[in-house]
């Protein structure tokens, strides 16, 4: 109650543009995105991972009123006008390619995907099917909340799914109708032909989000750098394709360490990126924070008002 007090002084206070020159000042913002559709899959919908396209054009043409749109060509050369913007996507869901692309385009704005190139491939999209199961299936919540409970777990439970829990379970219980459901629920990701059709667009680029949707924490370290290195090979057998990295999840603590920080960068990456929502600072180093934009930021006030709170919330810890 006391935070949504707080949010909402900050949000009818410090939203309007006059308050927030300092939070420009100087700044980086990256936009994170996921799923551009006027038809979201139930996954999507229940996360709040879609914006739909009007408003993501609306979104696109306010933050460039106050921000210069750049490539991460120039992120990684560090050579950018201030205040910078990113546009940023994860997962490689279908929209982006179908309904962001062609907004993007005619903004002359670039973005970058970081894919999984596994469920792309195929193979199950694990994000989507951990929720699914969680949600669905009484046996298999019991036995993450169990291991939550062990560990005096506060966070979402699909966090705890490893990969030995989830197939040891689809071992006993997968069938051809469960997998049409899941998929159902997750919805279209990208195509191969999807990337092929871009992958000469001076717009758009492809970046590393691990082969399949895996909480970096849950994984060994042999795990983790297979899953590193082998969707690196894919992503950077694209023209498009760049060394830079983000977390699945992206949440600081529970998704990911200065560890794995550690040992990411020693598998090559150039820059990493994860998602607690403040905004960087030009020529801070080469770990970048993002902020997520869903339906509910619809003007330039709101957006402020989000990027204020997030700052103030950072700087309070509430």
């Amino acid at each position: 109650m006391i935070v949504n007090e707080f949010k909402r002084i900050v949000k009818n206070t410090f939203g309007h543009p006059f308050f927030s020159a300092s939070l420009l000042k100087n700044s980086l913002c990256i936009f994170c995105y996921h799923e551009v559709s006027d038809h979201p899959s139930t996954f999507c919908r229940e996360y709040d991972l879609n914006v739909f396209p009007e408003n993501f054009e609306k979104q696109l043409e306010f933050i460039g009123q106050y921000f210069h749109f750049i490539s991460p060509l120039q992120l990684i050369k560090g050579e950018y006008p201030v205040p910078a913007a990113l546009i940023t996507f994860d997962d490689g869901m279908q929209g982006y390619f179908h309904n962001a692309i062609p907004i993007l385009k005619k903004r002359n704005i670039p973005s970058i995907n970081f894919l999984n190139m596994a469920p792309i491939e195929g193979e199950v999209f694990w994000i989507g099917l951990t929720t699914y199961l969680i949600k669905h299936d009484s046996k298999f919540r019991a036995s993450i909340q169990k291991m939550a409970n062990k560990k005096n777990g506060k966070i979402p439970l699909f966090l705890y799914c490893n990969k030995k829990i989830v197939n040891d379970f689809l071992a006993s219980q997968l069938n051809s109708q469960l997998l049409a459901d899941i998929r159902e629920y997750y919805g279209r990701l990208a195509t191969l032909d999807d990337l092929e059709s871009v992958a000469n667009n001076p717009l758009v680029f492809f970046g590393n989000h691990l082969h399949n949707h895996y909480n970096v924490l849950t994984l060994s370290e042999e795990e983790l750098k297979e899953e590193y290195l082998l969707n690196e090979e894919k992503i950077l057998g694209y023209p498009n394709g760049l060394p830079l990295f983000s977390y699945p999840f992206g949440q600081p603590k529970t998704c990911f360490n200065e560890h794995s920080t550690e040992r990411i960068f020693s598998f090559g990456a150039k820059a990493i990126f994860y998602s607690s929502g403040s905004i960087n600072q030009a020529g801070q180093g080469v770990l970048y924070d993002r902020v997520s934009l869903g339906n509910e930021a619809q003007t330039i006030k709101e957006l402020f008002s989000k990027l204020r709170y997030r700052k103030l919330r950072n700087c309070m810890n509430v």
